[in-house]
């Protein structure tokens, strides 16, 4: 199958034997269906396409769904048109370089120069050619380093390959073949579950649910659609993701989103305005992907829908506003699509319901636990049920037409081996691979929530608690896997089925009772076990299966339990994650890994040159940089730990607080008696965790001086109260507990006279770098090592391989140390491969030296060199020194400049040069390595400088960025910070200017040094936001050049540094009528960033406030004026 995966055999019918013949087809159908036009982003970088974009595009500035279509459908024909014309095809232009440069080199005279342009030619179409195929094979996880264009290519091959259909069998049992026996197959499959089966049904239920959707959410929702929301819901699509039946990518309308952008700001605001969709926009092709190996039942296979992107960038933006409000109407047992919820809460939650079946008295006697498997959940969604619970809930008319224009307007043609086929209009189903479809089924499934909530409330269903005092919980969903908690009585049971039925019947949902299992408390009788399942129709026991991928529950063996990694990384080396792995995990983990590493046939498992542990190393350790399997399985546990601390209104949270922490808090909570896997493995992370965070100020109350860490430091720190024997200071050390009592009576600055009397200038200068929030916000707390105080994973590995290190640092390791020369390594210029050959090189120093420096051809191939002999005109006997000096070349040698770049290279080729004389024979001279080297050089050199990233091509010239002026009614005001690390103090300050330009106030300010440029710049808007809410102004447009800082305040974003600044900004606001947060470039904001420095030369921190403009900043306003 490796030499033929296209192989095809066929059985023959018996006539004159009793053998069936066997036909053996080695190159399967040879027949190339056309696949359609389908966008390149190579074509991006020929000459002339960029032309023909800009002047097919420009020519019209009408936009609108009805002629978007059209001018898309042009755009393929004149694209169409330049291919056939130009032949942008890289293996054909290879071929072409390589018999130039073949003709080249034959060529007398000789000509170097033409042969090198030839050759940057060549390297130019292999990037090309091997990104193509890259993008083919869909492997978003491979990064740079040798060219992969065979691996490409050969992935792309065997996922043809595997995902080819071949035969399909029909609910008949009939056998079909040809494309288009198997195209009329597949459209009546899905024709008939696309097809409602709408019975009229109303769950009474629902005429109880509550409207939750207020004014204010609708208005987020029809809010008017400006430029940069079409932007930014173009840029969230993957733009390498499979086209739609316009063969459109992403990368199109990235590419040349200048443009274009006009034009799909203009369709997507006509969409709003008049609720259409033609439905050539949103015709859909699905492509079916095998769930197994020589699947042949359409149940087998995967349907992902192919959308047309142009329709996608419509359905983003829907998608990104309605997720902003999701999360204010779903429920907390719903973790999957909602925003600031995590997949694997559920996990954990399920894991400890579970865990107490068996551990808690009352509930292994009592309580089950119903997994429910729903069929083709996505497709079977009834849209007149869609479209009732969000009636019920309280979406406005407006945005259910919007949405159900999208849901309705679909059509499909199903791919078979890469050809559309038939043709399906469907009265139901959402389609998966649309950005509106997670969001809207999780709509669908509140439905059934609200149902589960409702019996709960009348005492219908007893929910599970995992402690006493405890909230029960009845249910858990996510998408096709929904959990049930109830007690084992029939009353109860027959509930859960009424419920069940009932939201079937509405939604069009139909359990799989085959995938479907229960679990039961540890001590229900096996008699009562077989009248549930009977009940129920469900026959399969859990607790030993997985829930959303991952294991229910870790009895027994945890080798075991976790075979299934292994099998899973044989087959994919990465892409598995676990939040708690035991000791046989990952030694499972590490083993195949090292084996993936190491073996380089399939049938060997290669020679383990080095351990597993010294591969973990950091790079500048002398190791390659991979993780350590069990310092990165604490760093994800400590971030389920660091949920619980920062999200304690969470399911997760509240769940875990109940059981192991109900008189403390996470980070102090003892391991309990009976603890869950899950806890064990989450409280393994909490010590280190501890040491690990900081508490940010806002109001102080919560605080303790002497007590908490709250001091930035790293680690941090509680304060150190100045040594002092007088009397008054003892009374003023014992009366202060908290930190507000540092604070003056509005919160927001610091009494410095009791910093001076009671702290030490250090430990002074560490709280007023401090910006504490004030007297209407709370204090929180942040993870000490990141920029922004979120806990990152990658951080958190940082900290526990420093911790790692530190403990090895006893050990004797190398003679002598090789840490600085890794370090340089791993610093050069050079590709990953060159890097690991050096690697190795210097741990096998003794005999390399020799091959590298010291033999008669390595001192020949170095004598013509560009490289400068060392200066006792030999190299050294030690292979250290020598790979110090060429690793640093361009210390000693400034004026080698670029040509510093060849040194590695020329060990590379000399390593290469003996391996090809030992293995393979061939023998080169010492110029030819030279040139090699110089080449391989020139090839890093144009890697470097390409880049394939999605982002649209600026070709207008740079437009001058200058302040405008506010609309009538309104008045601006514009703030800056000017921060410097080596000073000891900030300076902000703001105008504030009217719709005809003129200067109303100025404010000029300098604070305490803070501990950041952002910190300062918010420190500079909330300055501003408090003088305009005390000079009574109502209708303010506050502008700042920090993009981060105006994306949280308009977002709604999370940065607990930031935190007490940004509560106190928007406690001010309720001051104002209206008010909006605008991010301006630096060059627009200059009279702001005048004052902010002029602040800096102020003798104290009393702020200055200026109704009449002062001469220092006078020239910068009149500059705005013009």
């Amino acid at each position: 199958m490796e030499l033929f995966p296209q192989a095809q055999a066929t059985y023959l019918q018996k006539i004159c034997s009793d053998h069936s013949p066997l036909i053996n087809n080695l190159l399967g159908d040879t027949r190339k269906a056309w696949a359609g036009f389908k966008y390149d982003k190579r074509w991006v970088q020929r000459e002339g396409f960029t032309d023909l974009m800009e002047q097919f595009w420009r020519h019209s500035e009408t936009g609108n769904t009805k002629s978007m279509m059209e001018k898309l459908a042009g755009c393929r024909k004149e694209i169409s048109r330049w291919k056939r014309q130009t032949k942008p095809s890289s293996a054909i232009r290879i071929q072409e370089l390589q018999f130039k440069i073949d003709a080249a080199t034959r060529q007398i005279p000789f000509n170097p120069q033409t042969l090198k342009i030839l050759r940057r030619e060549l390297n130019q179409e292999y990037y090309q050619e091997e990104h193509f195929w890259k993008q083919k094979c869909r492997f978003d996880w491979v990064h740079d380093g040798d060219r992969n264009t065979r691996y490409f290519h050969a992935v792309t091959k065997n996922r043809r390959a595997q995902n080819r259909i071949q035969k399909l069998v029909d609910d008949d049992g009939n056998e079909w073949h040809t494309d288009t026996q198997l195209g009329k197959v597949v459209e009546a499959y899905f024709k008939k579950l696309f097809t409602s089966e709408d019975v009229g049904y109303q769950i009474e239920e629902m005429k109880e649910v509550s409207p939750i959707v207020n004014a204010r959410m609708n208005a987020i929702l029809l809010a008017p659609v400006s430029r940069e929301e079409v932007r930014k819901a173009t840029f969230d699509i993957n733009p390498s993701k499979c086209p739609g039946p316009d063969g459109m990518t992403g990368y199109l309308f990235q590419q040349f989103w200048d443009i274009m952008g006009t034009q799909l700001t203009e369709m997507v605001q006509d969409f709003f305005c008049k609720g259409h969709i033609p439905r050539e926009m949103n015709k859909t092709n699905i492509c079916l992907i095998p769930k197994k190996l020589k699947a042949e039942k359409l149940v087998d296979f995967r349907p992902i829908s192919l959308c047309n992107v142009v329709y996608k960038i419509i359905g983003k933006l829907l998608a990104n506003r309605l997720k902003e409000v999701l999360p204010q109407i779903i429920s907390k047992s719903q973790a999957a699509f909602i925003k600031g919820r995590l997949i694997s809460d559920n996990i954990l939650v399920a894991h400890e319901l579970l865990h107490a079946l068996s551990s808690n008295n009352k509930c292994s006697s009592e309580f089950i636990a119903i997994k429910t498997d729903i069929s083709k959940a996505y497709d079977r969604v009834e849209w007149s049920f869609l479209e009732a619970a969000m009636l019920v809930l309280g979406f406005e008319a407006r945005w259910i037409n919007l949405i159900m224009e999208c849901v309705r307007s679909v059509s499909y043609q199903v791919l078979i081996n890469g050809t559309a086929h038939g043709e399906i209009l469907p009265s139901r189903g959402l389609r998966q691979g649309d950005p509106l479809s997670p969001h809207l089924f999780v709509i669908c499934t509140e439905m059934l929530i609200r149902m589960l909530q409702l019996a709960e409330q009348k005492g219908q269903i007893t929910g599970l608690r995992v402690a006493r005092g405890a909230s029960p919980i009845t249910h858990l969903l996510f998408a096709d896997d929904s959990m049930f908690y109830c007690q084992e009585k029939d009353e109860e049971l027959n509930q859960i089925i009424r419920i069940v039925e009932e939201y079937s019947l509405a939604s069009g949902q139909r359990v799989n009772y085959q995938k479907s299992s229960i679990t039961f408390g540890k001590n229900i009788p096996e008699n009562r076990k077989s009248e549930i399942k009977n009940k129920l129709g469900i026959s399969q026991e859990g607790g030993q299966g997985v829930y959303l991928e991952l294991p229910e529950s870790f009895k027994g063996s945890k080798v075991e339990t976790l075979t299934y990694i292994r099998e899973r990384l044989h087959s994919k080396i990465t892409g598995w994650q676990n939040n708690f792995l035991s000791p046989g995990g990952k030694e499972q983990l590490s083993s195949v890994m090292a084996e993936f590493w190491w073996k380089n046939k399939r049938e060997s498992k290669g020679l383990h040159w080095k351990a597993w542990e010294h591969l973990s190393r950091p790079k500048s350790k002398g190791g390659i940089g991979f993780k350590d399997i069990e310092a990165f399985n604490l760093a994800l546990l400590r971030k389920q730990l660091w949920r619980m601390v920062t999200r304690k209104e969470s399911l997760l949270a509240r769940v875990y607080k109940s059981r192991y922490f109900s008189k403390s808090d996470p980070l102090n909570a003892p391991l309990g008696s009976r603890p869950s896997f899950a806890w064990k493995s989450i409280h393994a992370a909490q010590e280190l965790l501890r040491q690990e965070t900081r508490a940010i100020v806002g109001n102080g109350a919560s605080i303790e001086i002497w007590q908490h860490q709250w001091l930035d430091s790293k680690p941090a720190k509680p304060a150190v109260v100045m040594n002092r024997v007088t009397q008054p200071h003892h009374q003023a050390v014992s009366s202060l507990q908290y930190v507000k009592d540092l604070l003056e009576v509005r919160g927001r600055e610091w009494r410095m006279d009791l910093l001076s009397e009671l702290f030490p200038e250090d430990i002074k200068n560490k709280i007023i770098q401090l910006r504490p929030g004030g007297s209407s916000t709370v204090d929180r707390v942040a993870w000490d090592y990141s920029r922004d105080g979120h806990y990152s994973v990658r951080s958190a590995y940082w900290v526990l391989m420093e911790v790692v290190n530190r403990k090895k640092q006893a050990q004797a390791v190398l003679h002598p140390s090789l840490n600085p020369l890794f370090e340089q390594i791993w610093k050069t210029k050079v590709s990953p491969k060159l890097e690991m050959d050096h690697v190795f090189a210097v741990h096998h120093r003794k005999t390399v030296n020799h091959l590298l420096f010291k033999c008669s051809f390595a001192r020949l191939v170095w004598a013509i060199s560009p490289i400068p002999a060392p200066p006792e005109s030999e190299w050294s006997d030690s292979l250290y020194q020598n790979m110090h000096r060429i690793l640093n070349i361009n210390q000693y040698h400034p004026h080698l400049g670029d040509d510093g770049m060849v040194a590695p290279r020329i060990l590379w080729r000399l390593w290469k040069n003996r391996n090809d004389l030992v293995f393979k024979g061939k023998q080169f001279d010492a110029p030819d390595v030279i040139r090699r080297a110089v080449e391989d050089v020139e090839e890093w050199r144009q890697s470097l400088q390409r880049s394939f990233l999605p982002k649209h091509i600026e070709r207008s010239e740079q437009q001058v960025i200058k302040w405008k002026q506010p609309p009538h009614g309104w008045v601006k005001c514009n703030s800056d910070g000017a921060w410097n690390a080596e000073h000891s103090k900030c300076g902000i300050g703001w105008v504030l200017r009217n719709s005809d330009k003129n200067v109303l106030w100025m404010g000029a300010r300098a604070i305490p040094m803070a501990q950041s440029a952002l910190v300062t710049e918010a420190e500079a808007l909330r300055w501003a936001v408090l003088s305009l809410s005390r000079l009574n102004y109502r209708k303010v447009i506050f502008e700042s050049d920090s993009q981060q800082l105006v994306s949280i305040l308009v977002d709604n974003g999370d940065m607990p540094i930031l935190d007490p600044i940004i509560q106190d900004i928007k406690f001010l606001l309720q001051h104002f009528e209206e008010t909006k947060f605008v991010f301006m470039h630096r060059g627009g904001n200059g009279v702001a960033d005048r004052i902010a420095k002029k602040s800096l030369s102020l003798e104290n921190y009393d702020p200055k406030l200026y109704s009449i403009v002062p001469n220092w900043v006078k020239s910068f306003v009149e500059l705005d004026k013009l």
